[in-house]
């Protein structure tokens, strides 16, 4: 998967689980704004990050790393990283 793809995969799957309306899901949106860890279980941020290994794997990628601090990271941010 190319950077880019994975940048439009994060969007998607930030938007689907965007429960708030005035937040518009681009390369500069931060996960926190967008993600919470205490909604579930499961919750938007283990769905999230569970929906973006799986496409990952799909594509023949390996599951990522996912860096201390994540939800504090924009999707153009933390993108490269999850392709190391």
């Amino acid at each position: 998967m190319t950077l880019n793809q994975l940048k439009e995969v994060m969007k998607y799957h930030l938007r689907h689980l965007n429960t708030q309306p005035d937040i518009r899901i681009t390369d500069n949106t931060i996960h926190k704004d967008v993600l919470a860890d205490d909604d579930g279980p499961p919750t938007s941020k283990d769905l999230y990050r569970s929906l973006v290994q799986w496409s990952l794997s799909v594509t023949g990628d390996k599951d990522p790393s996912w860096p201390k601090g994540w939800m504090d990271q924009s999707v153009k941010d933390l993108a490269p990283k999850l392709l190391k």
